[in-house]
């Protein structure tokens, strides 16, 4: 009877066998393909990431696209588009101030459509969508799985950003002689953070909180909406910059390169090329032998003049009034003065986003604003203090479009010279954030777009 019956039985128990099998063998293809596929999503996620964080840093200098196909390649990648790698630059809104864009929340590639006018780019996007071959689960027929990964990375825009974190370090917009017109300066279109303290002596300043963010990691004084005790912002100090820009330097001038030093007091002898002219200067009231640099008014095509002076002379850098000097890099290992700008850099109203003027210095950036001098794209880097003077004739000067980094402090002030009522408005929306390039992880939400 017994026999009969595992005789009778024995075609189904090889049937839940087999059952049995194929179920175990699926569980093994979920646990092995799942858990290799997403080794492979995380590996994938953490590279595109890297990719877009190193193409953001290379916005400003750089071929972006080959930087990020570069590291994505170094993470184990596939690294061209044929491979499913996608490389965009756009523009990141990470003030919400835009309705959503098309495709993504906060994203927008530079070539789509609705790209907003008054923008410029910012952030960089990687994606990746390819194939990963699978172990078991070929024998269900799935030998590939679509795995995507991307990532967005956006330079945040400081319109001031002082990082000393000493006693007296941070920002200061001061009202020394006159009278800054109500509560002025005017600030717009960028964040100001300083690792020490932030005051606004003249009461609050003109700005609106969902535009710029001030924050400081000491005390805000003078202004009600201002953030305390924020996290520091941590960049590499200006000499890595101006290492990195005396080994691209287009032309680089020494004590030699200038004229001697005139005999006779006020007199200055100049040298022209065709970068502009360089003169040295003897004036008779101070004594004190001075550098100057006049850049020809032109499109200088992304030009880095490089001053090694190393000696304590004065050197000045003059814009020339009236006309058009952009797209240049004047970096020194002194303290710059930068005097009678006019239309220095290059603003979006003027149709000219790229062509940013930098002031780079080891030391101390002086800047002497009067009504001649208009700002329309110029950032400047000092190693210890940017002062800026604010002054001149007129009232009014309408909006300058310039950002201020130190490593120590900044400090705005009046020129005992000016008008009993100063207005100025510093508008900080023009082309890339950089530099320096301080680089945020941003959010890519589709909108279905």
């Amino acid at each position: 009877m017994k026999k009969d019956f595992y005789k009778n039985n024995r075609g189904n128990i090889a049937i839940i066998v087999a059952i049995s099998l194929t179920v175990l063998i699926g569980i093994l293809a979920i646990i092995i393909d799942g858990g290799w596929l997403y080794a492979s999503k995380n590996k994938w996620q953490n590279g595109v990431e890297a990719a877009a964080m190193a193409g953001a840093f290379a916005m400003c200098d750089d071929d972006f696209e080959a930087v990020a196909r570069q590291i994505a390649q170094e993470n184990g990648l596939p690294s061209t588009e044929m491979e499913g790698l996608i490389i965009l630059q756009g523009f990141y809104d990470e003030k919400d101030q835009y309705d959503d864009f098309p495709v993504y929340k906060d994203f927008i590639d530079e070539n789509h459509a609705n790209f907003p006018d008054d923008e410029y780019n910012n952030a960089v996007m990687v994606s990746l969508n390819a194939n990963v071959s699978t172990f078991l689960a070929g024998i269900f027929g799935r030998d590939e799985v679509q795995v995507s990964a991307s990532a967005v990375v956006y330079l945040q825009r400081y319109g001031m950003l002082a990082l000393g974190e000493e006693d007296g370090d941070g920002i200061f917009i001061l009202n020394s002689y006159k009278i800054l017109k109500n509560g002025q300066p005017q600030l717009e279109n960028g964040n100001i953070h300083a690792n020490g303290d932030i005051i606004f002596n003249n009461g609050n300043p003109g700005i609106n909180p969902a535009d710029v963010t001030v924050s400081a990691c000491g005390t805000v004084s003078g202004y009600d909406e201002g953030i305390s005790d924020a996290a520091p912002v941590h960049i590499a100090p200006v000499d890595v910059y101006l290492e990195k820009l005396y080994g691209m330097a287009t032309a680089i001038f020494t004590i030699s390169d200038f004229p001697p030093v005139p005999s006779v007091p006020d007199t200055c002898d100049g040298i022209e090329n065709e970068y502009g002219l360089y003169a040295t200067c003897f004036p008779g009231i101070t004594g004190i032998i001075k550098r100057k640099f006049f850049p020809k008014p032109i499109n200088h095509e992304g030009g880095i003049y490089y001053f090694d002076l190393d000696d304590q002379s004065s050197f000045e850098v003059y814009i020339n009034r009236g006309t058009d000097t952009t797209n240049m890099t004047v970096a020194s290992n002194q303290s710059i003065k930068l005097i009678h700008g006019a239309d220095a850099g290059g603003h979006a109203h003027c149709g000219n986003p790229g062509n940013e003027v930098r002031i780079i210095s080891k030391k101390d950036i002086t800047i002497f604003s009067d009504n001649s001098m208009h700002f329309r794209g110029t950032v400047v880097w000092a190693g210890n203090k940017v002062i800026y003077w604010l002054g001149g004739s007129h009232t009014f000067l309408g909006s300058q479009n310039i950002r201020m980094i130190a490593d120590r402090s900044i400090e705005m002030d009046t020129h005992s010279w000016a008008p009993f009522m100063v207005e100025r408005e510093f508008n900080f929306n023009f082309g890339p954030p950089c530099p320096p390039s301080v680089v945020r992880l941003g959010k890519l939400e589709p909108t279905g777009g």
